[in-house]
């Protein structure tokens, strides 16, 4: 490739890049194609137009592109952190475990990707697994309120109902809103049959979030409980 098409390529793919940001992702594709007509090995063209696909929703195209990016490059993190999170939303969990351990094999201190392998390992019932890699992940950002959520629902699992609730209330302590963290936390107290705090648990829960249908039927559900122990 002349200095020419070099530059030309260049040029193409940051303007790609400029509208995959924008959210501009049909027209994204338009000019990644054209940096890819240049230099067919622009892995990070390549990966863009990979995030472009999954942007669209067209998870087969994005996976088509993710996995070219990782023949260029096989040190692609990112490309592989995708497509575990692309499997993930497609709810194939092995293969999205197989994609965020390569993933971490490249980079075994990315917080994020460290979290969402512990929430595919929740999804495969490899509940002592996943709380390793939420640990993990704390370890590295302790502030991420999601986090201390996932690690919460996990000890639930495990019916560890006391460390669960001391979880759900560093993620509300990060994050009062986060009302998935309020939903978790009634369940717990559910377990435990305290059925009044529960009550109030699910009650701030669809507070922040009216149409969270979970926490609206055990809502009902604990109220069923309380009248019925008062009758």
């Amino acid at each position: 490739m002349g200095l020419l098409d070099n530059y030309k390529g260049k040029k193409f793919a940051k303007k790609g890049y400029k509208l995959l940001k924008q959210g501009k992702y049909k027209k994204a594709i338009v000019y990644l194609d054209k940096a890819l007509e240049l230099n067919p090995n622009d892995s990070v063209s390549l990966y863009n137009k990979g995030v472009s696909f999954k942007r669209l929703g067209n998870y087969q195209k994005s996976l088509e592109y993710l996995n070219k990016t990782i023949e260029v490059d096989h040190k692609y993190f990112n490309a592989f952190s995708m497509k575990g999170i692309i499997f993930a939303e497609m709810e194939k969990y092995e293969e999205a475990r197989d994609s965020f351990e390569n993933a971490l094999k490249i980079n075994s201190q990315e917080a994020t990707i460290l979290a969402a392998m512990g929430s595919v390992m929740v999804r495969l019932k490899k509940y002592d697994e996943a709380l390793k890699y939420f640990d993990k992940s704390l370890e590295i950002n302790p502030n991420n309120p999601n986090v201390w959520n996932a690690k919460g629902n996990c000890l639930e699992y495990l019916e560890r109902y006391n460390e669960s609730l001391k979880c759900l209330d560093k993620a509300l302590e990060l994050d009062p809103e986060e009302f998935k963290a309020w939903y978790n936390k009634g369940l717990a107290f559910m377990m435990l049959e305290k059925d009044n705090e529960a009550l109030k648990c699910f009650e701030e829960s669809t507070k922040i979030n009216p149409n969270f249908k979970p926490a609206l039927e055990d809502r009902e559900e604990v109220l069923k409980l309380i009248e019925n122990k008062e009758n």
